[in-house]
């Protein structure tokens, strides 16, 4: 079998760590078949494989060549070579495709109630024009992928009539063991604690709907409590330059420079050295439609607060605290709870080891779900 993939768009946040791990999927368990993958040209990523062939894609930052380039080279380049199956790995695909497509979708902006409400007119009819693109492939499709129950579930609420058996859900793969130190040239420089310091972590890039401003409200909150806790945000002023400045403008308002730290962006290796200098781990953000951090959180074995959406509840089970999404006074709440409670946190702390040690988490069970839907799609 042939199989053709689109990760074009794949360049950071969890689309990129996607791609990693399904990168090594394909090399070490896909070898029967044959891979031909489309990256973005500005991805430093070498074959693993011979039964994988990668092609770089010079599209730039443009929307709108991207899909152009999907619809007519990306399509005739198909049937040209003769590939038995196309994956679409980021949402959008030929609205007519000459071979049979699997398509991923995988960015829940288009579909959340809670992005939408705080978009403004642009941001709103952005989020429509894509939705309806993602709509059109999404007809065109043989299966629709998401990583997640919830992410299918605003894709069906959105589109009632794509009909269910078009649906299948692979969770991503989280690789725990690997998820270690594995070496001081990959430890995170910690800055020295304050007196009494309580250390909250916020992992994500930057953007709308990771309700970074109700974080900054909830360490308001605890300041306001008596309680020297910081907050330490992953974020870079590159990955959403008019966002950040709000952002900084409101931590200088509110008096809490000392409080707010970005770190910009942390290299994957460092990842694993990173969480073991916090004692919470906060989780805001709005609508994901799946959200490595959380699982790592777990894997660090740091107590996690949430805001209370049905993603977060399918990842994180009964391993977090949660509050109403959008209130920063009850986070800062469960967060003192935490602080305050040493057998919540021990609690908290076993939740999450049989989280990951039941969950079936890994990139081998993911290889197994993927393969088995691209060659049930084949035959």
């Amino acid at each position: 079998m042939v199989v053709a993939v689109d990760a074009v768009a794949a360049k950071m946040g969890g689309a990129r760590r996607h791609l990693d791990g399904f990168l090594k999927v394909l090399a070490n368990g896909g070898r029967r078949h044959e891979f031909s993958i489309f990256i973005n040209d500005s991805i430093p990523l070498d074959s693993l494989s011979p039964n994988v062939r990668l092609y770089r894609v010079r599209v730039g930052g443009s929307s709108l060549r991207l899909l152009l380039w999907q619809q007519f080279v990306l399509d005739r380049w198909c049937l040209q070579n003769r590939i038995d199956v196309l994956v679409c790995l980021l949402n959008f695909g030929p609205f007519r495709p000459t071979v049979k497509q699997i398509l991923f979708q995988r960015n829940p902006i288009y579909f959340c109630d809670y992005y939408l409400s705080k978009a403004g007119v642009v941001g709103r009819l952005d989020a429509k024009i894509r939705r309806s693109i993602a709509h059109r492939a999404m007809c065109s499709a043989v299966k629709i992928v998401t990583p997640s129950i919830a992410m299918s579930n605003m894709v069906r609420k959105s589109y009632p009539e794509l009909p269910p058996h078009k649906f299948a859900v692979i969770r991503h793969g989280f690789d725990a063991t690997s998820f270690t130190v594995t070496g001081k040239e990959h430890s995170w420089s910690a800055p020295p604690r304050l007196p009494n310091e309580i250390r909250l972590l916020y992992a994500s890039h930057a953007a709308l709907h990771k309700g970074i401003d109700v974080a900054i409200d909830t360490i308001a909150g605890l300041v306001q409590s008596g309680v020297n806790a910081r907050l330490f945000l992953t974020m870079s002023m590159e990955d959403w330059p008019s966002g950040i400045k709000n952002v900084l403008s409101r931590v200088a308002s509110l008096g809490l420079e000392r409080h707010v730290i970005l770190t910009g962006r942390i290299e994957q290796e460092v990842m694993p050295s990173l969480y073991r200098h916090f004692d919470v781990f906060l989780f805001p953000s709005l609508c994901e439609s799946f959200g490595f951090t959380m699982l790592e959180a777990l894997n660090a074995g740091l107590p996690v607060v949430a805001a209370d959406t049905p993603i977060n509840r399918e990842i994180l089970g009964h391993a977090a605290l949660y509050y109403p999404p959008l209130d920063a006074k009850k986070a800062a709440v469960q967060v003192l709870s935490i602080i305050e409670q040493d057998d919540l946190r021990s609690q908290l702390k076993e939740q999450a080891r049989r989280r990951i040690d039941d969950g079936d988490w890994g990139w081998e069970r993911y290889a197994r779900e993927f393969l088995h839907l691209v060659e049930s799609v084949s035959a």
